[in-house]
């Protein structure tokens, strides 16, 4: 009987993951990549990378759960209103109203924008909460039922909780979050600018977002690596 490795059939479930997020291929892979570079730099165990690992791999296992949402605030195909969240500060109110205007309903007439844009601004920020809470909740409902650690779900539910208590879903602040968490958020973010502008656009990303997005100290080893 051929055994096949739990960490192979993640590693290629990791590129289904990437195409329903919006993300290129791979995006997954080299934020895991990123993220474990981060944990040699913080010289965790390897027990502790283990299951940061997981995390990295399967971040986005819950991703799929907010197409249906999405596509009902925003009007449109959800993947690339997904990546063009990811390339904003949504923390931002500048932000988030240019990224409304730049995605809602742009597929159809005036007419039909200024409808579905009256549709997003009655939904609120509780809709923002909502779209990140559910596929937080989904994706770590899913590593649970593939049997991994339970440090690796929870780090799956709280990725996208800010350093400073702005983010989802419960809004945690500092070390209230699971480091591992705070890793794959910090990793995700990282990989995707790094592909939008190289290295440097990366780091000047994590410098402008430490203690608001992001742990300082976690910064501070992704610019030792």
């Amino acid at each position: 009987m051929t055994t096949v490795k739990l960490s192979t059939v993640l590693s290629a479930m990791s590129y289904a993951l990437d195409l329903t997020e919006g993300q290129p291929l791979g995006h997954a892979g080299r934020s895991c990549l990123i993220g474990m570079r981060i944990a040699e730099e913080l010289r965790l165990p390897p027990a502790e990378r283990s299951d940061l690992f997981y995390a990295l791999l399967m971040k986005d296992a819950g991703c799929s759960s907010n197409a249906a949402r999405i596509y009902q605030l925003f009007g449109g195909d959800d993947q690339p209103v997904k990546r063009g969240l990811w390339v904003r500060d949504w923390r931002s109110w500048r932000e988030k109203i240019a990224f409304a205007i730049e995605w809602t309903g742009r597929a159809g007439s005036a007419l039909e924008r200024v409808r579905q844009l009256t549709t997003l601004a009655i939904a609120g920020p509780s809709a923002q909460r909502d779209v990140f809470a559910v596929r937080c909740d989904r994706g770590a409902n899913i590593a649970r039922a593939l049997g991994v650690s339970e440090p690796t779900a929870q780090a799956i539910r709280a990725m996208d909780e800010h350093w400073d208590g702005g983010g989802y879903p419960d809004g945690l602040r500092g070390e209230q979050i699971p480091l591992y968490a705070r890793i794959v958020g910090l990793a995700q973010v990282t990989e995707i600018y790094c592909g939008l502008g190289g290295p440097d656009a990366a780091i000047e990303v994590a410098r402008r977002r430490r203690n608001r997005w992001f742990d300082p100290e976690l910064v501070k080893a992704l610019r030792a690596i």
